[in-house]
């Protein structure tokens, strides 16, 4: 039990350590920081995402999302749980 923490430092933080190490220098800072570039097995394409929201339903000229009904739900659920757990 007396040699526990010492086994946890071995097999937990020092690898944690290194990976945080050898990512900060081949990543993006080490490149910006050191001048390195990094290894072509670390370089990806970078995603170009595109989500539009989708409507729902169309009051006159103005769509109604499922962004905009997901962001009012969210809403309403916030203000309902603030004032349930704020009452006396």
């Amino acid at each position: 039990m007396k040699g526990s923490g010492f086994k946890v430092l071995i097999f937990f933080f020092i690898p944690v350590l290194i990976l945080f190490a050898v990512g900060f220098v081949l990543g993006p800072l080490g490149t910006s920081f050191f001048g390195t570039k990094t290894p072509s097995f670390f370089q990806v394409p970078k995603p170009n995402v595109e989500l539009p929201a989708e409507p729902v339903l169309h009051v006159g000229h103005f769509a109604l999302t499922n962004t905009l009904v997901a962001s009012w739900f969210t809403i309403i659920v916030l203000v309902l749980l603030a004032f349930t757990l704020t009452r006396r």
